[in-house]
């Protein structure tokens, strides 16, 4: 059963090197042999919790432990498996660190296949659909890779923001945590969202994470829109900050001159796996689109939807999360890419 506040691991909630160590011993305590099924980190500061998160995935890959580790996004209640798909490609492109093994790595390789097809429509409308029977058996095969993956160690499963997972990743997790024993250590806030999947199969305790400050750039009024586009996008692609800022395209040396103020100040990096640049972490790429209108903001996801569909690359997932977010008012024709979301969800 779930039993949230049970266990509760008692460290502090200051922003010193000992509380962030003592948060992290805490963590690794949950590695040995009789460790509770998972641990939730809770805190005030969402990028603290993620940095405790990161810290206890390298940390547990160097005990020998095979760790995925994955972040959930806005856009991944619309993209069925989105945050086990970040973990493994994270995974397979740091070259299986903490999982040796030939046959984990093959597994690795199986699963971002399966994912990968699941989230492109290769298997056809029925697979794609993800219902009933299919459902089941994408559980099934989805388990036996990562109890692949772990082979005879106990898989460690690092995922940050699962309140904003899809619902059939918390279903998968439910179903995983049934059939084997992984060490399930999530940030979530909150936390009642994930009870009733999860219910009967994991035991929830509480690590607090310590607080740090969010320090966002000031930029003048010419480039304050284009610094709000980087919200809107979680990237800085300066041509497509321009336009969905509702610049003229000779606005682009503006807004590169604004990404690059904010790779200096380390809000925006690269990604792990694709490269491109994104914000650190979803609670300052929040703290910047809080700052626009909400008129701005729904416009601007309007404009977004739009140039996402004349690129091929953008996921459905995206452009959903862009069209959820434009609103009817847009007046942009939502439903071609909300209906090819829905079929891959």
């Amino acid at each position: 059963m779930v039993d949230v506040g049970a266990g509760v691991v008692g460290v502090g909630e200051g922003s010193t090197n000992s509380g962030t160590d003592s948060s992290l011993d805490s963590l690794l305590d949950a590695l040995a042999p009789g460790g509770p099924a998972a641990v939730v980190v809770r805190g005030d500061s969402a990028t603290a919790r993620s940095r405790l998160l990161d810290r206890f995935a390298v940390a547990s890959a160097g005990r020998g432990a095979p760790v995925l580790a994955g972040t959930a996004v806005d856009s991944d209640r619309h993209r069925a498996f989105g945050i086990l798909a970040d973990a493994v490609e994270r995974a397979v492109s740091r070259q299986d660190r903490g999982v040796a093994a030939r046959s984990g790595h093959d597994a690795l390789l199986v699963l971002r296949a399966v994912l990968r097809s699941v989230h492109r429509g290769r298997w056809g409308p029925e697979a794609c659909s993800i219902t009933g029977v299919e459902r089941h058996r994408l559980h099934r095969a989805l388990c036996t890779a990562l109890a692949a993956v772990a082979g005879e160690r106990r898989l460690v499963l690092v995922l940050d923001d699962l309140h904003l997972a899809d619902d059939g990743s918390l279903e998968l997790l439910a179903h995983l945590a049934d059939r084997t024993d992984p060490l399930l250590v999530v940030s979530a806030e909150p936390v009642a969202r994930l009870r009733p999947l999860l219910a009967g199969a994991v035991t929830l305790s509480r690590v607090p994470a310590p607080a740090e400050d969010i320090v966002v750039p000031a930029v003048g009024a010419d480039r304050v829109e284009l610094l709000w586009a980087t919200a809107v996008l979680d990237g800085g692609d300066p041509e497509l900050v321009a336009a969905v800022a509702g610049r003229d395209p000779d606005a682009r040396d503006l807004a590169r001159e604004v990404v690059g103020e904010l790779c200096r100040a380390g809000l925006l990096v690269p990604h792990e796996v694709t490269g491109r640049l994104v914000y650190r972490h979803r609670v300052l790429r929040e703290a910047v689109y809080r700052q626009a209108p909400p008129g701005w903001r729904r416009a601007a996801h309007g404009r977004a939807a739009v140039l996402s569909r004349d690129r091929p690359e953008t996921p459905p997932a995206v452009r959903a999360h862009h069209h959820e977010r434009a609103g009817p008012a847009a007046g942009v024709d939502a439903v071609p890419d909300l209906e090819r979301a829905a079929e891959l969800a």
